[in-house]
C-alpha cells in the first residue's frame, strides 16, 4: 500500500518549490499541456480537506514540531518505451541516471528517496505512440505493487498533448485500476530533452507528485481562504494553471501572496 498520509505529510513540508527560473513561453507554438491529471479523485481531496484543518488545529494549539521524519525509500522500475531505437524516448542509460538524480534532489527535502531497481527498453510503436493501447503495455511491464513507482517514458501521454500523466491515490492508498500505477511521461521531457518548455526532468517531480497525493497548485483555485489551491498552507492561492513564466500573475488578487509560479505541482514552464 502506497503511504499516502506519510507521503503528504512530508511533502507538504516541501511544497515542490522549484529552484530554477522559467523561461519565456512556448505553449501556443509546442501546444498541449504539461500535465494529463484533470481533476483529483474527490475521496483525495476530502482527505487533503481534512489533514489541513488538522494541521491548522495543531498550529493554534502550538503543538507544531520540527522533529525530522525518517527517510522513505521508494523502489523505481523505468521503462522507456520507443517506436525505434532512436527515438526520444528510447532513454540512454545517462540520461536515466540525470533524470533520476533531478527527482532525487527535488524529493530528498521532503524525505524521500527513489531507488532505480531495473530499467527496461522496447521498440514498440502501438505502445510508445498509440494512447489507446496502453493496457496492454501497463499489463507486461508493470512490476512491483502499490508502494513500488513505475515510470513509463513514451512519445506520446495523450491524444492532447500532454508531457506526463500519473495515476492518484485514493482514501485507501491504492490506485483504482492497479494496472496502471505509475506514470507515463514524454520522452523528450528528461534532462537535456526536446522539448521547448519542460526539458530539465521536473515533469517526472510533478507526476511523482500525483502519484503520491499532491495536487496542483490550483485545484481548490480561490474559493477556499483557509485552505486554499492545493491545501498546503504557504502555497498562494491561485485560480488557473501559469503558463510560460509570469512571475507578477495574481489571479486570487483577494487572498496573500502572488500565483506560485515556481512550484512543480503548476504548469510554468521550467
Amino acid at each position: 500500500m502506497k503511504l499516502l498520509v506519510s507521503a503528504l505529510a512530508t511533502c507538504f513540508a516541501l511544497a515542490l518549490a522549484k529552484t530554477s527560473t522559467c523561461a519565456t513561453s512556448l505553449q501556443d507554438k509546442a501546444g498541449g499541456s504539461l500535465c494529463a491529471v484533470r481533476k483529483a479523485p474527490a475521496d483525495l481531496v476530502k482527505l487533503h480537506r481534512q489533514l489541513a484543518a488538522g494541521r491548522s488545529e495543531i498550529k493554534r494549539r502550538g503543538n507544531e514540531t520540527t522533529a525530522q521524519l525518517p527517510m522513505i525509500n521508494v523502489d523505481v522500475y523505468l521503462h522507456s518505451v520507443g517506436s525505434s531505437k532512436k527515438s526520444d524516448a528510447y532513454l540512454s542509460n545517462d540520461t536515466i541516471t540525470k533524470q533520476m538524480d533531478v527527482l532525487n534532489e527535488n524529493f530528498k527535502p521532503a524525505g524521500f528517496k527513489f531507488n532505480l531497481k531495473n530499467a527496461t527498453w522496447t521498440v514498440k510503436d502501438e505502445w510508445s505512440s498509440v494512447f489507446y493501447n496502453r493496457d496492454s503495455m501497463y499489463r507486461k511491464l508493470h512490476k512491483g505493487g502499490y508502494s513500488t513507482l513505475n515510470i513509463y517514458f513514451v512519445e506520446l501521454v495523450d491524444p492532447l498533448g500532454s508531457a506526463g500523466g500519473s495515476s492518484e491515490p485514493t482514501e485507501d492508498g491504492k490506485s483504482r485500476r492497479p494496472v496502471d500505477d505509475g506514470c507515463t511521461i514524454l520522452g523528450t521531457t528528461v534532462p537535456g530533452g526536446s522539448h521547448p518548455n519542460w526539458n530539465m526532468g521536473k515533469t517526472l517531480v510533478h507526476e511523482v507528485g500525483h502519484w503520491l497525493g499532491l495536487l496542483h497548485t490550483f485545484s481548490d483555485k480561490c474559493d477556499d481562504k483557509d485552505h486554499k489551491g492545493d491545501f498546503v498552507s504557504d502555497t498562494p492561492a491561485s485560480k488557473e494553471a501559469a503558463s510560460g513564466c509570469p512571475t507578477k500573475q495574481d489571479s486570487c488578487p483577494d487572498q496573500e501572496g502572488l500565483d506560485p509560479v515556481h512550484n512543480h505541482m503548476d504548469y510554468s514552464d521550467e
